[in-house]
């Protein structure tokens, strides 16, 4: 039986969904591919990994001082450092960047890219998906959970429809001092949730009501704006940037986790700062497979091999139908009719929402719960277990992901016969 260990897990919660975003690398032996969504002048340049930082410092000295002499662009606008992966954001005139592209140091250019939310906001009331117990059989505290979050049953029981058992074990207690802070805003806006995406997801992972992890600190980074404004992929990578370092700051590396309830079409600067995140931070990260009934491999962060990846199921375990699929997917979770908090005057306002947003935060609160047993975990021994600890053979119409379904190793369960 494990032991529960007195670790308070850190989660990360930098919380949306987007829809395709059409942006392209732009390698140094090509030319630049501009998109529809790409933020006209600004770039997000790469350096090879493990260049110096002097030689980094130069570099975007003398970049900055020549953008901003001709054209009146903005020039260096902020520069990233996750582990070995090393970049800047820039405001730069075509010619500038043709310059650019030809430095040794310089590993790749990528156009900044605006991202968008895509989950499917039905309504704010209280609506709970239809039962999947009977009521005669089910006893009382399944019920009361069930309420709750279908989900949150669905990832207590390896069968959907097993009746007359505990939940024992979805949930650590919640105990001691408010648990949710504000780390950072990237976007010029105010330190609220103005659309509600960021809140519902948050409950997910660690909410008094609807949460997995109920004893783990909340951490929210905001890269949205009202109504989805302002986000950009180089806002997701300041953000990891800020993480990283808050992370080394308090020492919890290999106990904390960091939910990507976002994605965009491939972007190698991005998915190069999450594996590094991974990698050089040893945070576990849990990513949205994404909602465009594709393989998840085709976005970033979802296509990230060392990220642990969650495409969405229905209460009847199909993948959802605009969940992406693929090898590239890690494990399934609940993404259909999941009630959640949402933001509100009263404090007590709920929404029923669907998408891959929804069924990551399921397993990262998940892989806060394993640390809150088990104490630090490193990102690929935390993979390992998701995976391992995972319901196999459930879903229809897996399309070539891997047939798991995310199980919190509920100890009733796993003696059932």
């Amino acid at each position: 039986m494990p032991v529960q260990t007195s670790l308070l897990p850190i989660l990360l919660a930098i919380a949306a969904v987007i829809s395709l975003v059409e942006t392209h690398l732009w390698r140094p032996e090509g030319h630049v591919q501009y998109s529809s969504r790409s933020i006209p002048t600004r770039f997000i340049i790469q350096y090879h990994d493990g260049t110096d930082a002097a030689i980094r410092h130069e570099h975007e000295s003398q970049t900055h001082a020549y953008a901003r002499s001709v054209g009146g662009y903005q020039g260096v606008m902020r520069n990233f450092q996750i582990g070995r992966f090393s970049a800047y954001l820039g405001d730069l005139g075509p010619g500038h960047v043709e310059e650019l592209r030809k430095s040794p140091i310089i590993k790749a250019i990528h156009p900044d890219a605006e991202i968008y939310l895509h989950a499917h906001y039905p309504n704010h009331s209280h609506q709970n998906p239809p039962p999947v117990l009977p009521a005669a059989t089910a006893q009382p505290n399944i019920l009361s959970t069930f309420a709750a979050n279908w989900g949150l049953t669905r990832l207590s029981h390896r069968d959907p429809h097993r009746p007359n058992t505990s939940t024992n074990g979805p949930t650590l207690p919640e105990t001691g001092p408010p648990r949710a802070s504000w780390g950072k805003n990237f976007v010029n806006d105010i330190n609220d949730d103005q659309m509600g995406h960021g809140t519902h997801v948050a409950a997910i992972i660690g909410g008094r009501t609807f949460g997995i992890a109920r004893n783990t600190r909340l951490v929210a980074l905001k890269v949205f704006g009202k109504q989805g404004s302002g986000a950009s992929a180089s806002n997701v990578i300041a953000a990891l940037d800020w993480a990283c370092k808050d992370t080394a700051r308090r020492s919890a590396q290999s106990r904390s986790v960091i939910n990507l309830s976002l994605g965009i079409s491939t972007l190698h600067a991005l998915d190069d700062a999450v594996a590094a995140a991974i990698q050089n931070c040893s945070i576990t990260i849990t990513t949205a497979a994404g909602n465009n009934n594709r393989p998840a491999s085709e976005y970033s962060p979802a296509g990230v091999p060392s990220a642990i990846t969650v495409a969405s199921i229905g209460l009847n375990d199909t993948r959802s139908s605009f969940s992406n699929f693929g090898p590239a997917v890690d494990v399934f979770a609940p993404g259909e009719g999941i009630l959640s908090a949402y933001p509100g005057k009263s404090g007590n306002e709920t929404a029923t929402l669907s998408g891959t947003s929804m069924a990551a935060p399921f397993v990262a609160g998940l892989a806060a719960y394993v640390m809150g047993l088990y104490g630090p975990m490193g990102p690929r021994e935390m993979q390992r277990v998701i995976r391992e600890w995972a319901t196999e053979g459930r879903v229809r119409d897996a399309r070539g992901s891997p047939n798991r379904i995310a199980f919190n190793g509920n100890r009733d369960e796993l003696d059932w016969k």
